[in-house]
């Protein structure tokens, strides 16, 4: 049977990616635009 295990660090940073903190940055960048996005019109309205 062959060993096709990743080396550890490439494991690790396909957790990273894919994993719960893969999904909370996701989260956070689209926080991140909607809150920019919402502050951006605001600011356009006002003027």
């Amino acid at each position: 049977m062959a060993n096709n295990r990743q080396p550890l660090p490439r494991r690790i940073e396909t957790w990273v990616v894919t994993g719960p903190v893969g999904h909370l940055l996701s989260a956070i960048g689209d926080w991140a635009v909607l809150l920019s996005t919402l502050a951006r019109n605001r600011i356009k309205r006002s003027e």
